[in-house]
């Protein structure tokens, strides 16, 4: 087995910051974000619902914020999204903004996302979003996100154990938020290129992860991300699409030493935790050799 630290196997990130301001207005509306969710057969895609939250079996376990929204009701998305003043659509079918203009988004996912970002794409139009997807490579997200250039983008959820560690996709504190590039670039440095200044309730969240780093008291830290993760719940951020749950590996019976479960985690560049230059192919008569060593000659 191995034991997953994600929260969830993939992650929608609007770009809040989004430097079209017509998009991010959209963006940046909670209900909007709620509909997309509301659009989205998870069960039919083949995943447990789950939103960005600490997983079950953390100490910071936060069950609104994992569970709401995640009922597939596209009649409900629709009632939504036409209250918002996107009730018209163009001779193509899709909806437009009150002005009448085209409401397009581009959804730029990795390979690994392809069957997800096909099944996104056509859940978002059946409600009449013009979603469009894109392959890019890890090197072009990290430059698109960058430069601030995305609509929405599709990425793994990590914090779901180390959630002190890796608050990523509960407030913008780092460049891997990429629901909100620019405010996480204030938060790292207030004259950085691109920085803007969040609204008040990021902030109170930069405030409240300061403080949590000041401490080294248990109950105080859990507190303290305890009322972060309400802020995330409230705020809604990013739009999860199921659990991780466990992976596996196929391991041959003379491949020895390995942990079971294996950690599975980007925080600690899984595997290399578990020391695989110890890891050792055993032969037939039982003695081992290293598997980075030489191997005896016949083997």
């Amino acid at each position: 087995d191995i034991l997953s630290e994600a929260m969830n196997s993939t992650l929608i990130n609007l770009n809040l910051t989004h430097a079209e301001m017509k998009k991010r207005r959209l963006y940046q509306n909670k209900d909007f974000r709620i509909a997309l969710s509301h659009a989205l057969d998870r069960a039919g895609m083949g995943y447990v619902a789950w939103q960005a939250a600490p997983l079950p079996r953390s100490r910071f376990f936060h069950e609104r914020l994992a569970k709401q929204y995640t009922q597939y009701d596209p009649g409900k998305s629709n009632a939504i999204l036409d209250g918002l003043g996107l009730a018209v659509r163009g001779a193509d079918g899709f909806r437009t903004y009150p002005d009448g203009t085209p409401l397009a988004a581009e959804v730029l996912y990795p390979r690994i996302r392809e069957e997800t970002a096909n099944a996104i794409m056509r859940a978002w139009r059946a409600v009449g979003i013009n979603a469009s997807i894109r392959l890019v490579s890890r090197a072009e997200i990290l430059t698109i996100t960058a430069r601030n250039e995305h609509d929405i983008i599709l990425t793994g959820g990590e914090g779901g154990k180390a959630v002190l560690s890796r608050p990523t996709f509960y407030f913008p504190s780092s460049l891997f938020s990429h629901y909100a590039v620019a405010w996480a670039r204030w938060y790292k440095n207030p004259n950085a290129a691109l920085a803007e200044v969040p609204p008040e309730a990021v902030q109170s969240q930069m405030r409240l992860y300061e403080e949590l780093k000041s401490t080294s008291d248990r109950d105080a830290q859990a507190a303290l991300m305890k009322k972060i993760l309400d802020i995330a719940a409230n705020q809604f951020y990013v739009i999860g699409i199921g659990s991780a749950g466990r992976g596996g590996a196929l391991l041959s019976e003379s491949f020895r030493n390995v942990p079971d479960p294996l950690f599975g985690s980007f925080s600690i560049a899984s595997p290399a935790y578990s020391n695989p230059c110890l890891y050792f192919i055993e032969n037939g008569d039982d003695s081992p050799y290293p598997v980075a060593g030489w191997l005896p000659e016949g083997n």
